[in-house]
């Protein structure tokens, strides 16, 4: 049986790890007429220099993958009915989809697709047995940072998303709160809902060092988006580094670190007070853009600190689990499910607000306790029911 992983247009690193954790857990199932799964994953397209690094990332983390160029293509819906005239996909209220292109089969010879949910794609049409994994609604909760006003196209592409997901044959969540919302907002029949385990990094293959007494370093992982709220947070660092008998380090690490470089000259950063962009100048940037490259970062790290305001499978928890290390944030459910699931030494603060953040950060830099690196991740869990769903549809 083969499944192919389809991720969403952009840079992000974090879809390519959560990638390669999901295809080892469904390497080691078997589909009910006893094949192996055969994992393909869509990996769209980038410069070739850039996509081929990529590509042996992956398959660094999972070798037995096939690895295929991913290139979505908009379409009109009319135009999608009469190239697959014998899928039935209700289309009420859709005139554009996006559907994968390969340079080849398109994954149409793939037994069942599992698409990683972004409701920015808009509408992803299920033309082979189709489940979706949704990482949290996060829209619902600070709309800012996915659209400009209530005009913006994230909204009507977002309700054309969640048409077609309510197709899906499984539309996978990892905790009960995005469950609520995938039912709530998003209008998935209770039936379609799967919980799968959660998705995290690849641990770190570098041997473990010691780690000599040095000044207190904190790895900041914001997004240069509304939903992290960049203002509040640098305020927040502010107070904090302010409040300290003696000095910290921070780095700012991830894809978008280079971004806050205020040099760089990124126009999200042209808006902020003069105070804080000279305060954004004397930190660190570590631009990691691969799992190797944070892990170096991380090595050298006291604590992990996320600004996202809601982020259903927060990527700095992920790795603070990983890593065994204590982690801050804002307090919401999923942030504070997924730190008592893994184990995790985390400190939250109620609501974006810089005093709220500094104070947290002040008591974890005060404690720092490690914790067990988790060594959960690629459980097989509930992905035996989507296999089992998807082979069911092929098969009919």
């Amino acid at each position: 049986m083969k499944i192919a992983l389809l991720l969403p247009q952009g840079e992000n690193f974090d879809h390519r790890w959560r990638a390669a954790s999901l295809a080892r857990s469904l390497e080691t199932l078997t589909a009910p007429d006893g094949s192996k799964v055969e994992v393909v994953i869509g990996l769209p397209v980038a410069s070739g220099e850039v996509w081929r690094n990529q590509e042996a990332a992956l398959l660094r983390q999972a070798p037995f993958v096939t690895v295929r160029h991913l290139t979505w293509e908009r379409a009109q819906t009319a135009v999608i009915e009469r190239m697959y005239p014998d899928r039935q996909i209700d289309f009420t209220g859709v005139e554009e989809a996006v559907i994968p292109r390969d340079w080849g089969w398109n994954f149409m010879d793939c037994d069942g697709w599992i698409i990683f949910g972004d409701c920015e794609q808009g509408a992803t049409p299920p033309l082979r047995p189709t489940a979706v994994l949704v990482r949290d609604l996060a829209a619902r909760y600070v709309p800012q940072a996915f659209a400009q006003n209530i005009h913006d196209v994230f909204w009507a592409r977002q309700l054309e998303a969640l048409r077609m997901w309510r197709q899906a044959l499984a539309v996978c969540v990892s905790d009960d709160a995005t469950r609520s919302d995938a039912a709530g907002y998003g209008g998935i029949r209770a039936d379609r809902l799967v919980k799968t385990p959660r998705l995290l990094p690849p641990e770190n293959s570098a041997p473990e060092t010691p780690r000599k007494p040095r000044e207190f370093t904190l790895v900041w992982m914001p997004r240069m988006n509304p939903g992290h709220n960049i203002e509040a947070a640098l305020e927040g660092l502010r107070k904090f580094l302010a409040g300290r008998a003696s000095p910290a380090r921070i780095i700012i690490a991830g894809d978008d670190a280079r971004r806050f470089d205020p040099e760089e000259g990124d126009p999200a950063m042209a808006p902020l007070p003069a105070q804080l962009k000279r305060l954004a100048a004397t930190l660190e940037y570590e631009a990691c853009l691969s799992e190797d490259d944070l892990w170096d970062v991380l090595a050298n790290a006291d604590a992990i600190w996320s600004s996202a305001l809601a982020d259903g499978e927060n990527e700095g928890l992920a790795w603070a689990a990983r890593a065994g290390l204590p982690f801050v944030g804002m307090r919401y459910p999923q942030n504070e499910t997924m730190a008592i699931e893994l184990g995790v030494n985390a400190i939250f603060h109620d609501g974006p607000g810089s005093s709220a953040i500094a104070h947290a950060l002040t008591a974890q830099s005060l404690s720092a306790t490690r914790s067990k690196p988790s060594r959960c991740g690629d459980e097989a869990g509930g992905w035996s029911e989507v296999v089992e769903r998807l082979w069911g549809a092929s098969n009919a």
